[in-house]
This record gives C-alpha cells, sequence and structure tokens, in this order.
C-alpha cells in the first residue's frame, strides 16, 4: 500500500512536470512565430 501511494505521488509530479513542459513549449512557440513575423527567422526555423 506504502507502495502505491508514493508511485500515485511520483505519478502526480510526473504529471505537473509535463504540465510545466507543454506551458513553456506553447511559450517557446509563441515566441518563435513573433521572430518569424519580423523576419528573423525562417519558416523552416519555425517548424
Amino acid at each position: 500500500t506504502i507502495t502505491y501511494y508514493f508511485e500515485l505521488l511520483l505519478a502526480k509530479e510526473n504529471l505537473h512536470i509535463a504540465h510545466q513542459n507543454k506551458e513553456n513549449a506553447d511559450r517557446i512557440y509563441e515566441i518563435a512565430q513573433a521572430r518569424r513575423k519580423m523576419g528573423q527567422i525562417s519558416e523552416n526555423e519555425l517548424l
């Protein structure tokens, strides 16, 4: 039972980290889109 408890805690932490990673990736993509609109990066770099 204790093992399951700690596995649950670990799974919750991993989920939290995954959400943070997605938020970071979304923000990086938004920045890249803005840079693309300004002509600072190519279409290939955006993808």
